[in-house]
């Protein structure tokens, strides 16, 4: 299908699909414990930045010098493959601010407003202090901090409006009880547009136009599905 895809995103062979499944055993192999994860991701900041690990990501050819099948592998999937170590930090990390943040009764707001601000200062401090540059290629220490700080963000703000709103946005609910369908139909206008588009050369207003009409797409569906969800429910209680 020609699927657009940037070698330099998760290497030859990899997904993100791949990092999925090498997440799920190891997530649940490892206990929550706030050290570990910080543990993990300064050991492998270290080697980013101090043994010379993030310019052989970036810089070093996709063959080794000597033949050998299992080091050609790595070489030409090493974003993909060093990434999981990043991302599973981010996995962990993830799952304790849910934890402590989310699923405790009384302290959710007041929570994960610190939580939010903690991370951004985390992050500051990463880049600014630190010249630390966020990554996505590698999932450094920077990328991870800045996906933790954003989401936090997004989901303080979804608590401040059903927090002070008094009620769910009807598009949340709508989302919420067609997560399969919204699921399916989001993967499909992805990859309806990338291929339609060029995706990587677009400009940046061309860009922000896509994501908007995309997410439009998919909240206009939820909300149908859920509209003719309720019809069937209220036919059969008839």
């Amino acid at each position: 299908l020609e699927y657009q895809e940037h070698v330099s995103e998760y290497g030859v062979h990899w997904n993100f699909f791949f990092t999925l499944a090498a997440l799920a055993p190891l997530g649940t192999l490892i206990p929550l414990y706030q050290g570990i994860p910080v543990i993990i991701l300064i050991g492998y900041q270290f080697l980013l930045s101090e043994h010379g690990l993030q310019e052989y990501v970036e810089n070093a050819p996709r063959v080794c010098e000597q033949t050998n099948v299992l080091c050609d592998l790595f070489a030409a999937n090493r974003e993909g493959m060093l990434g999981c170590i990043g991302y599973l930090a981010l996995y962990l990390l993830g799952g304790i601010i849910g934890r402590d943040c989310l699923w405790a009764n009384g302290v959710r707001g007041g929570r994960l407003f610190l939580v939010v601000f903690f991370l951004w200062f985390v992050h500051w401090i990463i880049t600014d202090i630190l010249d630390v540059q966020v990554s996505r290629r590698t999932t450094n220490s920077a990328f991870v901090v800045w996906a933790l700080a954003h989401n936090c963000s997004i989901l303080a703000s979804l608590w401040c409006a059903t927090r002070f709103g008094n009620t769910v946005p009807p598009i949340f609910q709508a989302v919420n009880r067609n997560g399969l369908l919204v699921f399916v139909v989001a993967n499909l206008l992805t990859g309806a547009v990338n291929l339609s588009i060029n995706t990587l050369e677009a400009s940046d207003p061309m860009a922000l136009a896509v994501v908007f009409a995309y997410l439009c797409a998919v909240g206009v569906v939820a909300l149908l599905a859920d509209k003719l969800l309720k019809k069937t429910d209220s036919k059969k209680v008839d």
